[in-house]
């Protein structure tokens, strides 16, 4: 069998992996598998700098598409994995194309936590993860001038501060009784609020979504749990991920 590690995920993490085999001496062949058809890139500029239009995709990205090819790293984009032959040593693609391996990492990363409310599939509300949810969230600004963002966490924030810098009047919805409470201490979250209102930016804490309001198929006004409803274009949702574990689940592998 031909000496071939193949790295499922063309990730941050995935990326610097395979560039690191060959660092470390790897002489084998080197498959980078990716389901985005856009080579690796960073994600902390999408919700910034990259989605006001300051960060074009080339600044973004890792690594050059030389330098894939001077390494020797084969790119298999736009085709995600759909499963995982442990006994055969095998990754069937959604391609229909299968790659034999004889090293396997699994850096598939995570996936949007998705908004589970009536309405949450209207045109006009959006998750943030990768640069497709970037690229759809930049094209409707333009037309917007109320957003509502849901979570204030990283994302929520980030997406808060650009869309207002737009002109944008935004409100921030967060559940909990401060802004990025699991990654920030109480004075952090309490000054974090203070400078987004300086901003103009709506903070509502405690508060959580009942329903996203539509008309004709698109997205009027988020209803409000404890009652109210808040008139908008649009719904930035950041409400966290989830391990994107599926495919080691189903191919038998032990995941915490």
């Amino acid at each position: 069998m031909t000496d071939r590690l193949v790295v499922v995920g063309a990730s941050h993490a995935g990326c610097r992996l395979a560039f690191a085999a060959r660092e470390f001496g790897f002489a084998g062949e080197i498959v980078l598998i990716g389901a985005e058809p856009t080579p690796p890139y960073q994600r902390p500029p999408l919700s910034k700098s990259y989605l006001k239009g300051a960060t074009p995709l080339a600044a973004i990205l890792l690594k050059s598409e030389s330098a894939f090819h001077e390494a020797g790293i084969a790119l298999r984009l736009g085709t995600p994995v759909t499963t995982i032959d442990r006994a055969a040593r095998t990754v069937a693609l959604a391609s229909g194309e299968t790659i034999t391996w004889s090293r396997l990492a699994l850096t598939t990363g995570a996936r949007v936590r998705r908004l589970d409310v009536p309405g949450a599939d209207l045109a006009g509300v959006f998750h943030m993860r990768d640069l497709a949810d970037a690229n759809a969230l930049g094209a409707a600004l333009p037309a917007a001038t109320r957003a509502v963002v849901v979570g204030g966490g990283f994302i929520g924030l980030e997406a808060a501060a650009v869309l207002r810098g737009l002109g944008l009047a935004v409100t921030v919805l967060e559940a909990a009784d401060r802004l990025a409470a699991r990654a920030f201490p109480p004075f952090l979250s309490a000054w974090l609020k203070t400078l987004h209102e300086s901003r103009g930016v709506d903070v509502r804490l405690g508060t959580q979504l009942r329903e996203i309001v539509g008309r004709d198929g698109r997205v009027a006004a988020v209803a409000l749990s404890g009652g109210g409803e808040i008139a908008c274009d649009l719904v930035v949702v950041g409400i966290g991920v989830v391990p994107a574990d599926d495919l080691a689940r189903d191919a038998g592998v032990a995941v915490d």
